[in-house]
């Protein structure tokens, strides 16, 4: 069988001998490609038995005892009694041998000699230096000696002459000792030699130390990948507090904990499951359930224990305290596994695993124990009663003692089932219950963005192949058609709830609704609400038009209006509808903010609708975009608006402002671009207005046209001018 990476960890753990004579013959036959020294070798042993020494200050009650008799491991009864930490590095040493052997097979002679290049780096040797420190020397001398020889001539010179002679170029120092000019021309000659000598060495020395430091730099780079991977090894097996004080060389002593609680789970019918699969088919299974489960782990405050077969323990509270939460901790995390264990099924049947969980709560001692594969374990009664809460249990059932039930936190937040008081082998009669669930919160809004992948489904185009960004696009429109409608829909919630209210709430003797000021409120509510749901009724009578090839004679033009209107109601009708909500939810005063109320989930719900399927500054980009690309849409938008010419002078006077100030050719880009909110506000309002004319009575339009397009229009909801006529609009309110 050949050695994997598993058998590598096992044998060096476990020290078992006849690997390590395998593993002797396999470095044999490549220690001549890899320059790895063998077991057998001198140097090794020396290296070892170095190790060995240095690393005795360090020695914990965890060693190997090399007691085994046989000739192979009496020659590494030195390596056998390494601590812990030495032990997890001989094992790193091991496997990163085994990557460089298949490295070597798979790259060509080349590519190693190069590599061999980059890591041999010339090293600065003593005789280096010597050479270098000689020649500054000899420098040195040649310098002072022309000095020497300059001043002792000069002043010979400047004796016998005087000062104008002896600048003279007639008179000079050459001309009247030629033979010291020789020898100071010679002397400058070989010192500028010697100089190049010595710059060349002391460059040739800065080289060599900088490929040395950046030798020293990688290897120590390396050094600290492998010291962290040894000790992200040593941290899975063991909890980092106690890893710590083994790579420290101290003890780590036994702790005891006086809460914590124990969790057990094992697979129901493993047994069968086992006879009927094959080995490797049970170990795939397994693998891939507590991989799972080690993942989910992780989102909690727990610590796994170990697993044993099919039993998997977990515990919170040990070997970090987290004070009274461990309880809440193992029953969030248990839930999380029953629903994560459904991804994995049972070999050749695909059946579904089912899991007997059980949960104790109380005082455990937790230790290391064995000097052969340590491990951290739990003992106590604590432990023997989780174990037998799980096998007391019933399939796809958590099992939870009495002890457990009562420390759990916030019990109203889960549900429970009463099991009763059960014999448990050792300890008489429990009463014990069972978790069901977790209570979901009605008030909480899920997360509308959320996808699922379906695998070995049917599936056909919804387009043409190489057209999905059209196609799309046709669906985003239809989607900002129900982001309206929803918004539109929430309005009338809202109305429909602060008229309810009004209608049988009284304040200072009289009901709300009898009150002039929430008569003024209430029917600006409805006028907002009515605007809202005509247009989105019209904008799905379009949609039909276009889609069904309904009046074919001007489906083009009504598509187009399509085009353009819905992107105006998915951005006027969202923005308005927290306005409108938060204003119904104030007519219900401090009953409004209760949760029982369904006013709040409307007010949370308000602004969802503005940010899906495209914000305001998306949405009015959007609408400028469409005018440009296609000035059709906008051209049916201005001959729709004039069928209402001359039915209201405000909504005439705010579509003759529109076209004239903020629909110029002339405009610049950056100052089109600028004002497109108005712009879409403006359009959004007016066609609010124009299907008012169209579908509603006078009294309605009038209204809306005076209050949202007038020169007297307010700024606030209730703020209406005093030329509506409101006793005829109270009659529209709900109820």
């Amino acid at each position: 069988m050949p050695f994997d990476d598993s058998q590598s960890v096992s044998s060096v753990l476990l020290c078992d001998n006849s690997y390590i004579s395998r593993h002797d013959k396999i470095n044999e036959s490549v220690s001549s490609s890899f320059n790895i020294p063998i077991r057998h070798n001198v140097k090794w042993r020396v290296r070892n038995s170095i190790s060995s020494a240095s690393l005795q200050p360090y020695g914990s009650s965890f060693r190997r005892n090399g007691t085994n008799t046989s000739s192979t491991n009496s020659e590494h009864s030195s390596t056998l009694s390494f601590p812990l930490f030495r032990q997890y590095y001989l094992m790193r040493s091991s496997l990163k041998q085994k990557r460089q052997r298949l490295l070597v097979k798979k790259v060509n002679a080349n590519s190693t000699s190069v590599s061999k290049k980059l890591h041999e780096a010339p090293r600065i040797e003593t005789k280096h230096v010597i050479i270098t420190i000689f020649i500054t020397i000899t420098c040195a001398f040649l310098l002072i000696s022309m000095i020497f020889l300059d001043f002792v001539y000069l002043n010979e010179s400047m004796s016998n002459t005087s000062n104008y002679t002896l600048l003279s170029s007639h008179n000079s120092l050459c001309f009247h000792y030629s033979k010291i000019c020789i020898l100071k021309g010679s002397v400058i000659i070989v010192f500028i030699f010697i100089t190049i000598i010595l710059c060349y060495s002391i460059l040739t020395l800065y080289i060599r130390a900088k490929r040395h430091s950046g030798v020293l730099e990688h290897k120590t780079n390396e050094l600290e990948k492998e010291k962290c991977l040894t000790q992200k090894l040593l941290h899975q097996i063991l909890p980092p507090c106690v890893a710590k004080d083994l790579i420290n060389g101290r003890k780590a002593p036994a702790e005891y904990y006086d809460s914590v609680t124990v969790y057990f789970s094992d697979i129901v019918g493993f047994t069968a499951i086992a006879s009927m699969c094959s080995p490797n088919e049970t170990c795939n299974m397994l693998n891939q359930l507590y991989s799972i489960f080690d993942s989910l782990l992780e989102n909690f405050d727990v610590y796994k224990v170990e697993t044993i077969g099919d039993a998997y323990m977990v515990v919170s509270g040990a070997p970090e305290r987290n004070g009274d939460k461990h309880p809440n901790e193992v029953v969030n995390m248990s839930l999380s596994l029953l629903r994560g264990k459904q991804q994995v099924r049972v070999p050749r049947t695909s059946a579904e695993l089912m899991l007997r969980v059980g949960i104790h709560t109380g005082p455990v001692c937790a230790a290391v124990i064995g000097s052969k594969m340590p491990r951290y374990c739990m003992f106590g009664d604590t432990v023997n009663v989780a174990n037998r809460m799980e096998s007391t249990g019933l399939p796809e059932r958590i099992h939870l003692s009495d002890d457990t039930y009562k420390r759990i936190k916030n019990r109203e937040q889960y549900v429970f089932e009463e099991r009763g008081e059960i014999e448990i082998k050792g300890k008489g009669l429990m009463y014990t219950y069972f978790l069901l669930a977790r209570k979901t919160n009605e008030h909480e809004t899920k997360s509308r963005s959320a996808t699922k992948q379906k695998k070995n489904f049917f599936k056909w185009l919804l387009g043409k192949e190489h057209n999905g960004v059209k196609v799309i696009i046709d669906m985003i429109n239809g989607t900002r058609l129900d982001s309206a409608i929803s918004s539109a829909a929430l309005m009338r919630q809202a109305l429909v709830q602060a008229t309810w209210h009004a209608r049988h709430r009284k304040a200072f003797g009289r009901l709300l609704i009898e009150q002039p000021l929430m008569k003024q409120v209430l029917i600006d509510l409805l006028l907002e609400s009515e605007a809202a749901t005509t247009l989105v009724m019209y904008l799905a009578t379009l949609y039909d038009m276009t889609y069904n090839n309904m009046y074919s004679n001007n489906t083009g033009e009504k598509q187009e209006l399509a085009r353009i209107a819905s992107a105006l109601a998915k951005f006027w009708i969202c923005k308005r509808t927290p306005e409108t909500t938060y204003e119904a939810l104030e007519c219900l005063g401090g009953a409004g903010f209760i949760e029982e109320s369904i006013m709040p989930r409307i007010y949370r719900e308000a602004p969802i609708n503005s940010i899906w399927e495209g914000s305001g500054n998306v949405i009015c980009l959007d609408i400028l975009r469409s005018m440009k690309r296609s000035p059709e849409s906008l051209q049916a938008y201005i001959s729709f608006m004039h069928e209402t010419k001359g039915s209201n002078k405000h909504l005439d006077n705010a579509l003759e402002n529109v076209e004239k100030h903020l629909l110029k050719k002339n405009l610049p880009s950056d100052m089109f671009e600028r004002h497109a909110r108005t712009l879409a506000t403006q359009l959004a309002l007016c066609l609010q207005a124009g299907l008012l004319v169209r579908h509603l009575p006078q009294t309605v339009s009038d209204a809306f046209c005076s209050s949202r397009l007038g020169p007297n229009r307010g700024s606030i909801f209730g703020d209406l001018p005093m030329d509506i006529d409101t006793d005829t609009l109270l009659k529209r309110l709900p109820f």
